[in-house]
């Protein structure tokens, strides 16, 4: 059984890829499941079992990732879900933005692969086990 259920929500297929690698390399298992459209996030709340969080992306088609944080720290039955923002802004405003709404820790997406699995490892270290 993995020790982390992870949901990336994120439009960009070589992100995802990069985090579904970094994953790989971590020594923690881990069930990853993503989908590509914020709009989609409470359908699949409903349709699979509860992540143990949510990486998420700001800037998306469709529902933003300030929009999908709203919404799911308003349904009572999802609100204690973890979300860690990953995105490519370096705004301080955006950064205060989704911390206001209710994420976990707002990251900027790193520049490298070595990155890349320093940061996913070092969030697993802190990370909420699957329940």
């Amino acid at each position: 059984m993995s020790r982390h259920n992870v949901l990336i929500v994120d439009d960009d297929e070589d992100d995802r890829q990069m985090i579904r690698d970094a994953f790989k390399m971590s020594s923690e298992k881990v069930k990853v499941n993503e989908i590509v459209d914020g709009g989609e996030v409470i359908n699949y709340l409903e349709t699979h079992s509860k992540p143990s969080f949510i990486l998420l992306d700001i800037n998306m088609p469709g529902k933003s990732g300030f929009q999908v944080i709203s919404l799911l720290k308003a349904h009572k039955k999802y609100a204690s879900i973890p979300i860690y923002v990953f995105t490519t802004s370096r705004s301080v405003s955006d950064k205060m933005t989704a911390l206001r709404l209710g994420a976990n820790k707002c990251i900027v997406k790193p520049s490298s692969y070595e990155l890349w699995v320093s940061t996913i490892c070092a969030l697993l270290t802190t990370a909420p086990n699957h329940v």
